[in-house]
């Protein structure tokens, strides 16, 4: 929801999502070195004797042969890259990923060229035992994707690769009893949909361990911050201070409709904005959230939306509440959650403000949408829907928006937000901004429910 004009004043120091991604690819790297290659090693080891072996230890097809040898190479090169350190932490994921999609090929290659083979007399149910290597592209998703979406999404690249396959091998081979291979081929798709299911679970504990390695990179940039933010208050305050009063004493000491005095005014302008930015770091760092109560967040929501949009701005600006029936109480700091829910409403309302101003047509109304409703599931939270039609946002820039520092519009400090996401995740919720398909922007926050019983 800020507006842009393309500055990021997000210094290296407080970029945890970076720091995330660097510790992620190391750890990538390090998986696909001592796990996947080992592991590929065995499995071509493992192709060569099933395929001599089943065919009475004759020298291979030259199109195996080639396969094999291909494969073996390309799994050189991956030990030798990641083993040598040969790679950038930024070109681990794309390695890995092109070594993935590589995998995928060498199984489909091996099933087609086993089943162009002879494997027995027309109208036998022969189906490629190398199809079982499919559950093997399924176990390799684990590492290489970070989330259950990302996952599944893996999972249905494996499953069309096997059902194309699956396809060929069933017209080629002349298999007359179709119902005999359809039941092969069922049992081995059945064993990767159970494997899938086991990764998934295990994906999601891996999502929520790297949510809260985010959150403790997070914890530690702002407490670096908390003592530059404590150094630059001593340090800044006092010199503004100084400042402000030297210009406001030279304002006095010249006539009312000086020139000069426009000057002066700026500068007692600008030193109060330095004063803001310091204070806002000093909110930053230390949000102060402690005083626990039940709150209805329905009437702590009125209550903003009645001081925030009343009547009367000239802006043609509004907003609109609406709730489902039964909301259920919250714990939280009453104080704080104001701050940060008039954070998200103030920062909408001025870009609504901006696009009024800037609008061709006058009759363009900003209205900012809030709904609160309740999530499914068991305990779900309380979710709070703040949404505008606004000119809403670029989905890459959506995380940026609550880093410190960031922001997209020219008066902006970028600490607004970045307050407000420490205020909700001190309450143990979550937020996330997004854009809208219709237009705007819309950020969901997301709050846990008080005790059943003490509501």
């Amino acid at each position: 929801m800020n507006k842009s004009d393309g500055k990021n004043d997000a210094p290296a120091l407080f970029d945890a999502n970076a720091a995330s991604e660097r510790e992620y690819a190391a750890w990538l790297g390090g998986v696909e070195y001592s796990v996947i290659v080992p592991l590929k090693w065995v499995l071509l080891a493992l192709c060569v004797f099933y395929w001599l072996w089943s065919r009475d230890w004759g020298f291979p097809p030259t199109a195996a042969f080639a396969l094999f040898f291909l494969f073996a190479m390309f799994t050189i090169a991956q030990h030798y890259f990641f083993g040598r350190d040969r790679i950038t932490p930024r070109q681990v994921r794309p390695f890995v990923v092109g070594s993935y999609f590589a995998d995928g090929l060498f199984v489909c290659a091996s099933i087609a060229i086993d089943a162009l083979s002879e494997q027995g007399p027309l109208g036998h149910a022969i189906i490629s035992d190398f199809f079982f290597l499919f559950i093997l592209l399924v176990l390799r998703g684990f590492a290489l994707f970070r989330t259950r979406t990302q996952n599944f999404i893996g999972f249905l690249y494996v499953s069309a690769l096997f059902f194309i396959i699956a396809w060929f091998q069933v017209r080629t081979s002349g298999i007359m009893d179709y119902l005999v291979a359809l039941q092969k081929l069922v049992l081995i798709w059945g064993v990767m949909l159970l494997t899938q299911a086991f990764i998934g679970l295990v994906a999601e504990q891996k999502e929520e361990e790297i949510r809260a390695r985010e959150r403790q990179l997070r914890s530690a940039s702002l407490a670096s911050l908390g003592d530059l933010a404590a150094g630059v208050a001593h340090e800044i305050n006092n010199p503004i201070g100084i400042i402000k009063t030297y210009a406001e004493y030279l304002s006095r000491s010249v006539p009312a409709g000086d020139a000069m005095q426009e000057d002066f005014q700026t500068i007692r302008n600008e030193a109060e904005r330095c004063q803001e930015i310091v204070r806002r770091m000093l909110d930053f760092s230390n949000p102060h959230v402690g005083d626990f109560r039940m709150l209805d967040v329905r009437a702590l929501l009125e209550e903003l939306v009645a001081f925030v949009f009343h009547e009367g701005r000239g802006d043609r600006v509004g907003a609109t509440i609406t709730h489902q029936d039964s909301i259920p109480l919250i714990n939280g700091d009453a104080v704080q959650l104001k701050q940060a829910f008039m954070n998200i409403m103030l920062n909408a309302r001025q870009i609504l403000s901006d696009c009024a101003e800037d609008a061709a047509r006058g009759d363009f109304a900003g209205v900012v949408r809030i709904h609160v409703s309740r999530a499914a599931g068991p305990r779900p939270p309380v979710v709070i829907e703040i949404a505008d039609n606004g000119p809403g946002i670029d989905p890459a820039d959506a995380e940026k928006l609550f880093e410190p520092f960031y922001t997209r519009r020219r008066k902006g400090t970028g600490l607004g937000l970045s307050i407000t996401r420490r205020i909700i995740e001190a309450h143990g919720g979550t937020i996330l901004a997004a854009p809208r398909p219709q237009g705007g922007t819309v950020v969901t926050v997301q709050l846990p429910i008080a005790d059943e019983e003490k509501a």
